[in-house]
């Protein structure tokens, strides 16, 4: 098995995961729907940090939004898998949850501009993939601000919806942008 084959796998898992919750809230609620973009209204977050694409949303009671997130118990296991990339980096991926995908990065990473940019595109911060009826728009739900702690950078993606291409525009982002290691699994959701 390689790593697209277990991104895939994991992927799979929490598409049917959302596909099913989706089913069962318009069961209750015909308008419910998924991956609407919504800006986060705090000045707490900036910039492509303070944008979510919700599992699931629908209006509740006098008209509020409602908002349902899918986490499923279940995850695709595996042993640890490491490799190299053409340029040295050490890249380790332990399991994880789709939804849950947190990330850590050894290296002098000064600018997260190229981060951002990623962010942004698989967000689709424009809402330019949206199609009246297509099940899924191929987006990460939400990115969280990188921060630097004991020697290495931490930050999580849900990465909802979105292709496997994106882990491994991700990986190239964050190679480009000087990471010398990357770790990657739900590390506070499976101990």
């Amino acid at each position: 098995m390689n790593i697209h084959d277990l991104f895939t796998k994991e992927r799979e898992l929490y598409l049917e995961g959302l596909r099913d919750s989706l089913a069962e809230q318009r069961k209750n609620e015909p308008r419910a729907t998924s991956e609407v973009l919504v800006e986060i209204n705090s000045e707490k977050f900036s910039g492509v940090y303070r944008l979510i694409r919700p599992d699931i949303i629908f209006a509740g009671a006098e008209g509020r939004p409602q908002i349902v997130e899918v986490n499923k118990e279940r995850y695709f296991s595996f042993d640890l898998f490491t490799m190299k990339t053409d340029g040295g980096v050490s890249v380790r991926i332990s399991p994880f949850h789709w939804n849950g995908f947190e990330v850590r990065v050894v290296g002098p990473i000064t600018d997260w501009t190229k981060f951002e940019d990623w962010a942004a595109f698989w967000i689709d911060s424009t809402d330019a993939r949206y199609e009246e009826g297509k099940e899924w728009l191929n987006v990460v739900h939400n990115v969280t601000t990188p921060e630097y702690e004991n020697g290495r950078w931490n930050f999580s993606i849900d990465l909802g919806s979105a292709e496997i291409a994106s882990i491994d525009e991700l990986f190239d982002v964050l190679i480009k942008s000087g990471a010398r290691e990357i770790e990657v699994g739900s590390f506070s959701m499976i101990p």
